[in-house]
């Protein structure tokens, strides 16, 4: 649903997901284009599996459709790359382990594969770098407990808090996550 930021009256947007198992966790907008992540497999009157682009005005599908095959849980876009984390195993019949990154315009999955162990419950970017919190114990074969740091290039940092659980919220501020 849509809401007016400033009366709080319920606008029309309403791109309909079908919600089998999660319905939707996440959104990230970009000019006029919504990217939607979740677990369903229509959203805005077309077939999609999990990922979606949705028109800002209408929400209406747009023809970006990765094909994710599992839930999203998470979301983030920087420069010209979305970066989707949940239990998905493959992105457009290509294995990815509980992480992808898609062409924001394309929808062509990226090269990046930090192929983790576990699913990813959030991402935060902050500049060059990205923060994954979930249920993973290694990232692109390193030891991390639940928390690890790599750049957009998909070279894992060596930010290793090791937490004894994953964050379902979080944010970089200050030069603190």
């Amino acid at each position: 649903a849509a809401v007016n930021s400033t009366a709080g009256a319920v606008l029309s947007w309403n791109p309909n997901p079908t919600t089998p198992f999660i319905g939707v966790n996440g959104l990230v907008a970009s000019g006029g284009t919504v990217y939607v992540a979740g677990g369903f497999t229509t959203i805005g009157g077309s077939p999609r599996n999990n990922l979606a682009a949705l028109d800002g005005t209408t929400g209406a599908a747009l023809s970006w459709n990765p094909n994710a095959n599992d839930v999203v849980l998470c979301i983030a876009l920087s420069g010209g790359a979305i970066y989707a984390g949940g239990t998905l195993t493959s992105v457009g019949g290509t294995t990815r382990n509980n992480f992808a990154a898609v062409d924001a315009t394309t929808g062509a999955l990226l090269p990046l594969n930090p192929n983790l162990d576990g699913y990813v419950s959030k991402i935060a970017i902050s500049g060059s770098t990205m923060y994954l919190s979930g249920m993973f114990t290694t990232i692109g074969g390193q030891p991390r407990s639940h928390l690890a740091a790599m750049d957009l290039s998909g070279t894992v940092l060596s930010w290793n808090p090791t937490a004894n659980l994953m964050a379902w919220a979080m944010q970089v501020s200050g030069g603190k996550v």
